[in-house]
């Protein structure tokens, strides 16, 4: 059976971006000796919220949907140390933390450029599945439940997945999946020079270089269906 407060650290990581239609962010502030604070937001639709509470067995509307006690655990097994973490309007859920390393974040999801200033984020079933390693056990559950190819293995093209999604949970959460975009932004110490998205799909991914700062917005089909590494190296 499962137990709905030790799956709550992954609503955090999954959860989350599959059924959010405001769209997660990400942003990274890296300093120059690689020490990184971390700003996570995102705040799921009415439909998303009610989907997360059917799978966290959280029945109760007007009750919180995170346990703060079992995400503040999740959060810290992945090498951040939590500075704010808050639960707006009860569904969303919006953190600022800082990591001592970049090379602190398991399976190698965030490391230092060996030849240049700069850093490279790598996401990929690799460090996806790194990362939940830090988590509860029961969160597997869960992730049968979510069926994202990242995490199970199984090769499955985006437009399969949405069919997938929509036979099990409805159109509804397969559009708003389908439709929203993981924003991740690196904030670099000094002026950026150089910046390389590499990786399945990697050419149509909006990418937007301004001064400092990187931007890139993922789309979350893209995500939940990779198989190789998406690669994002910014250098300055």
């Amino acid at each position: 059976m499962i137990r709905p407060n030790s799956l709550y650290p992954l609503l955090l990581l999954a959860g989350t971006l599959v059924l959010a239609s405001c769209s997660p962010a990400l942003i990274i502030s890296v300093h120059d000796d690689y020490s990184s604070d971390i700003a996570f937001s995102s705040n799921p639709s009415p439909a998303g919220s009610a989907l997360m509470r059917r799978f966290a067995g959280a029945g109760d509307a007007s009750g919180p949907l995170y346990d703060r006690t079992a995400v503040s655990g999740g959060i810290s097994a992945m090498g951040i140390d939590i500075e704010t973490l808050s639960f707006p309007s009860g569904d969303g859920l919006s953190l600022t933390g800082r990591t001592a390393s970049t090379g602190r974040i398991p399976g190698g999801a965030l490391f230092p450029s060996p030849s240049t200033p700069g850093i490279t984020l790598s996401l990929s079933p690799e460090s996806v599945s790194a990362i939940m390693g830090n988590l509860p056990p029961e969160t597997r559950d869960l992730l049968e439940l979510l069926m994202a190819p990242v995490l199970t293995g199984e090769a499955l093209e985006r437009e399969e997945y949405r069919d997938i999604l929509a036979a099990a949970y409805g159109e509804r959460a397969a559009e708003e999946m389908t439709s929203s975009t993981c924003t991740v932004q690196v904030r670099a110490p000094r002026p950026v020079h150089s910046v390389r998205l590499t990786g399945p799909d990697s050419d149509t991914i909006p990418l937007e270089n301004e001064g400092s700062t990187v931007t890139a917005a993922i789309p979350l089909d893209l995500l939940l269906t990779l198989r190789e590494p998406l690669n994002l190296t910014v250098s300055w």
